[in-house]
C-alpha cells in the first residue's frame, strides 16, 4: 500500500537505519508551513497528515527488505547500519539493499545523502546526487552551534534556531533542509519552519516529572541511537542523567552486545530491563543483565517494578530520567510521570 502510494505520487522518500522518523516529520513540516499541503506518513504512529496535493513524504523502512518496492521521485538516505540481524548476514547485505533502492530513483530527480556516514556517502544513484552533514565537501554544510549555520558550498545561506537539542538534530534538519532547499523552497522559509519544529513522537519527548526530576522517553534501541541520544539529553539542564534501557529483540543485543556496552558512556546510571522481544525465540540464550555486567555503572533491574522501585530510591530533583527502547518501555514513564 505504502509502496503504491509513493510510486505514484511527486514522492520525497526518507530511508536509512537512524533518522528517518524525525527527518520525514522535519520534511514535512517544512513543506506544510510553506504551504505545499502534503500527505506526510511517519512511522512515529502519531504524525501522519493527509494533505490534498500530490505531494507526499514518507518514511520508509528496511528493516525486511522491503525497501526495494518503493520508487519515489526523490530520496534523502541518512545512514547505513547493521539494525536486523534477524534479516541481514552483515552490514554489506544492508548497503546492498540501499544501492539497489536508490538506483531506482529517475534519471530526473534526486538523491540527498549523508556526507558524514561512509556507506550513504558512497551510493551512486542515476538522479542527481548531492549531499549534507558536518563533513567538509558536503553540498549542504552545517556545523555544531546554536543557532547553527547552512553553507552551500562556500556559501552561508543563513543560520536555524532549532529547538531539539543534540548534534545529530542539526545534522537530521540539514538533511530537510537540503530536500526543501533543492525543490525551490527559499532559505528563509526553511529556516522559519524548522524553528517551530515540534519535534516527533517518542524522540527525546518530555513526559512529566518524578520526584523533582525531568522524565523524557526515547524510542533508542540500536546503540547509535542511543549514544546520540544521551549526548543530546546531556545537552538539557541536569544534575545527573539516570538512564533505564529495555533491549529490543535478542537477536539485536547478541549481535551488537560490544557496541552497546560503550553506548551509554554519557549516563551517571544505567537500569536495564528484560529483553522486549518483539515474538523473537530466545535462540542465542542472551539476557539484560548481561549487557548490565559490561556497562560502567550498569545494574539489571528486570521489570517495572523493580525498575520504578531502584528510580524512587536514586533519583532526586534536578535530575533527568531517560527511557530508552523501541518496546513498551514508555509505560513505565507514562507511570513515573503520574507520581510527579
Amino acid at each position: 500500500m505504502l509502496a503504491q502510494l509513493i510510486n505514484e505520487a511527486d514522492s520525497i522518500a526518507v530511508a536509512g537505519t537512524a533518522g528517518k522518523t524525525t527527518v520525514t516529520h522535519m520534511v514535512g513540516h517544512i513543506l506544510i508551513t510553506a504551504g505545499y499541503d502534503p500527505t506526510v506518513l511517519v512511522g512515529d504512529g502519531s504524525t501522519a497528515r493527509a494533505g490534498k496535493s500530490e505531494w507526499l513524504v514518507a518514511e520508509t523502512d528496511e528493516s525486511d527488505g522491503t525497501l526495494t518496492l518503493h520508487h519515489p521521485e526523490r530520496a534523502i538516505v541518512t545512514n547505513i547500519e547493521l539494525d536486523h540481524p534477524d534479516h541481514f548476514r552483515d552490514v554489506s547485505a544492508v548497503r546492498d539493499l540501499f544501492q539497489w533502492f536508490i538506483e531506482g530513483l529517475p534519471q530526473s530527480g534526486l538523491a540527498v545523502l549523508c556526507a558524514d556516514d561512509d556507506l550513504a556517502r558512497e551510493l551512486k544513484p542515476k538522479a542527481r546526487k548531492v549531499t549534507y552533514g558536518f563533513r567538509q565537501g558536503a553540498t549542504y554544510r552545517c556545523e555544531h552551534m546554536r543557532p547553527f549555520p547552512i553553507y552551500r558550498g562556500v556559501d552561508l545561506l543563513g543560520h536555524i534556531n532549532l529547538r531539539q537539542p543534540g548534534r545529530h538534530n542539526i545534522q537530521n534538519a540539514t538533511a530537510a533542509a537540503a530536500m526543501a532547499l533543492e525543490i525551490g523552497i527559499g532559505f528563509n522559509d526553511v529556516a522559519a519552519a524548522l524553528q517551530t519544529f515540534p519535534g516527533a513522537h517518542r524522540r527525546l519527548e518530555f513526559l512529566g516529572v518524578f520526584q523533582g526530576a525531568a522524565v523524557y522517553d526515547d524510542y533508542a534501541h540500536h546503540p547509535t541511537k542511543v549514544r546520540a541520544t544521551i549526548e543530546a539529553a546531556r545537552e538539557l539542564r541536569h544534575r545527573r542523567l539516570v538512564a533505564v534501557f529495555q533491549p529490543h529483540r535478542y537477536s539485536r543485543l547478541n549481535a551488537l552486545m560490544h557496541d552497546f556496552a560503550r553506548a551509554f558512556d554519557g549516563a551517571d546510571r544505567v537500569y536495564l530491563l528484560d529483553v522486549y522481544s518483539a515474538g523473537e525465540e530466545n535462540t542465542s540464550g542472551v539476557s539484560a543483565s548481561d549487557l548490565a555486567h559490561q556497562i560502567p555503572h550498569g545494574i539489571y533491574v528486570g521489570d517495572f517494578t523493580k525498575a520504578k522501585e531502584a528510580l524512587e530510591e536514586i533519583v532526586g530533583p534536578d535530575d533527568l530520567v531517560l527511557l530508552m527502547g523501541a518496546g513498551d518501555i514508555k509505560k513505565l514513564g507514562d507511570d513515573l510521570a503520574k507520581q510527579r
